[in-house]
């Protein structure tokens, strides 16, 4: 885990903020109440969160594995505007 650390540090990378839930990981042995651990994370450097204003993560309920699915929500900065429709005269005067 040391090793991991440094590489996270030496690559300034830090988790995306996030939404959905605490726990990312389930195990739960037979006979016992199980774990819940915080283990999978969605990483991003600052150049990615400055270009990416607004990404988030989701992590949503387990399903078939024992780790949260998780999804990077990327809004998009351009929204489509449609032109006001032009008319040039000179194409009916012409004909």
């Amino acid at each position: 885990m040391r090793e991991f650390k440094d590489c996270v540090e030496e690559i300034e990378v830090f988790d995306v903020n996030r939404s959905g839930l605490q726990f990312t990981w389930n195990q739960k042995p037979r006979g016992t109440d199980g774990k819940l651990k915080k283990i999978d994370r969605i990483l991003a450097n600052l150049a990615c969160t400055d270009g990416f204003v607004g990404a988030h993560a989701i992590f949503q309920p387990y399903r078939i594995s024992d780790h949260s699915p998780a999804i990077l929500t990327i809004p998009t900065s351009y929204k489509f505007t449609p032109r006001p429709f032009k008319f040039y005269n000179i194409l009916v005067q012409n004909s």
